[in-house]
């Protein structure tokens, strides 16, 4: 199969698949059950040579207990890991209480549009 092309929605999709389902401690077998598909179709797909579905997506964030972007990504750096354990360790409700804290601290963050404007005033 080495000759075959990979699909056209690559990129580091397959590789991140794979990584996290080794990292969840599954099989290809045990993923396909809990994504309904074959054993064969998961092995496609952390090669690259299937397309997905949102729905696949979906299904595979929630088998492998990730974040649908975290598919997509390069490997996590060690902060954002060490975050996602962590966040592991909370209740639902604390989760939310530290989506809701981190929400606000990226807003106060992330200057504001007079804050944009003031500056180009004093640029100009």
């Amino acid at each position: 199969m080495a000759g075959r092309p990979p699909s056209e929605k690559t990129g580091p999709f397959p590789n991140r698949v794979r990584e996290l389902r080794l990292a969840a401690g599954i099989t290809q077998r045990e993923l396909a059950d809990r994504i309904g598909l074959s054993p064969g179709q998961v092995g496609k797909i952390e090669r690259g040579e299937n397309k997905l579905h949102s729905v696949h997506v979906e299904r595979l964030s929630q088998a492998l207990r990730c974040q649908r972007w975290e598919l997509f990504s390069d490997a996590a750096s060690a902060t954002q890991t060490a975050l996602l354990a962590l966040l592991d360790q909370l209740s639902p409700e604390d989760q939310d209480r530290l989506l809701n804290f981190g929400r606000a601290l990226a807003q106060s963050a992330a200057p504001s549009a007079t804050d944009a404007d003031s500056a180009r005033r004093k640029a100009g």
